[in-house]
């Protein structure tokens, strides 16, 4: 099958990082990938280095900041895209594509273009626009027709299924599927004696991803209960990291907490850290949660989103209730304490992330996916 990926950035966040193992694992079984995104950026060298075959085409976005752009502009942004369209089909033409897929919940170009081409849709569903980034639909009917007119839709969780509102038959649930291989690390032994314990926190610096959870839990085991912790805040910076450093501060907690920005590859970072925190309040699936198992780091997480659905409480991991920080900081306190429970719940964590996100598992259903649609798809 020759399969046309759209995406909504070239950067090299979760949602691309994920296309790119899928786009690598249907290449071994055969089919051929191409890739649309709107600017160039690191996700570019990312698929030069792959031999993907790729274009640029300056599309834009369907959803934004409420008030970030008056009706005008939201039209012209249409037209922007709608005017691309005959362009863009010369490529499925060239590159014989038979099915489109859109990689992202804030692209409907995707949709758009197989209408044009008369070829199948489907439309993966990785994040909740509103909940997560304060998104909103531009045009909210016709994204929704769209969305209910694509041939098959992706939720990388139940949480999100549900979230969307979405059902019927060609809507599936499908967890991301990961290379084992390179998120597998050879760890030290975790929670060593006289060590400080080391904690990594790895997203967008926002209140929605519950950082503030992370740093307060930290105060309460340094200043509270004497700990030596160290904990890592690796992501992009927002408005927010200056009350961070400020409240940093303020608590005496310089060199307890460092932040070191958006980090491309975390393997570092996951070698030395024992817990990973995974606080968000709306996650879609959690890739870092996933990630983290994998790495053979301890996951916290908040009891919300689809992080309940990975992190069984006491068997994958633990789970707090969001915003309780004190709970967090007595979960923290105790893995430490309890450190032969701890490393039993990292085994079993690892061996449960395996068998669910495995590649070759996860890109067999997306492979059935497609064959599914193209033959519901045939006219005879």
């Amino acid at each position: 099958m020759n399969i046309l990926f759209i995406a909504n950035c070239a950067s090299a966040y979760g949602a691309n990082q994920s296309m790119l193992d899928l786009i690598l694992s249907l290449r071994r079984k055969g089919n051929k990938a191409y890739v649309m995104l709107p600017c160039d950026g690191l996700y570019v060298g990312m698929l030069e280095k792959n031999q993907i075959p790729y274009v640029i085409k300056p599309f834009k976005v369907c959803a934004h900041h409420i008030n970030e752009l008056d009706r005008k502009d939201k039209l012209l942004m249409l037209w922007n895209n709608l005017s691309l369209l005959h362009d863009m089909k010369e490529y499925v033409r060239e590159w014989e594509i038979e099915i489109i897929h859109t990689n992202a919940s804030n692209i409907d170009i995707g949709a758009m273009l197989a209408k044009v081409c008369k070829i199948p849709h489907i439309w993966h569903l990785r994040e909740l626009l509103k909940e997560s980034y304060q998104l909103y639909y531009d045009f909210p009917k016709l994204d929704n027709y769209l969305l209910a007119k694509s041939d098959g839709i992706i939720c990388i969780s139940e949480f999100l299924k549900i979230a969307k509102n979405v059902s019927g038959d060609n809507v599936h649930v499908l967890g991301d599927g990961m290379d084992i291989g390179k998120y597998a690390l050879n760890k030290k032994e975790l929670f060593q004696e006289g060590s400080d314990l080391e904690i990594l926190f790895a997203g967008y610096i926002t209140e929605v991803k519950g950082v503030i959870d992370a740093v307060r839990a930290v105060d309460i085991l340094v200043n509270k209960y004497k700990i030596k912790v160290h904990l890592t805040l690796a992501g992009d910076a927002a408005p927010l990291l200056d009350r961070i450093k400020k409240y940093i501060k303020y608590r005496g907690l310089e060199g307890k907490i460092e932040h070191v920005g958006y980090q491309k590859d975390l393997t570092l970072f996951r070698e030395k850290a024992d817990i990973a925190l995974m606080c968000s309040r709306s996650e879609a699936l959690g890739r870092v949660t996933i990630e983290s198992m994998l790495g053979e780091l301890l996951v916290i997480g908040a009891a919300a989103g689809a992080t309940k659905e990975i992190v069984r409480d006491g068997i994958t991991g633990y789970l707090y209730e969001p915003g309780n920080v004190v709970q967090l900081s007595q979960i923290i306190r105790k893995a430490v304490e309890q450190k032969e429970s701890s490393r039993r719940i990292i085994k079993q964590a690892k061996l449960y992330a395996i068998n669910q996100f495995d590649s070759d598992r996860y890109v067999q259903r997306v492979i059935e996916i497609y064959k599914t649609t193209l033959k519901d798809k045939m006219v005879f």
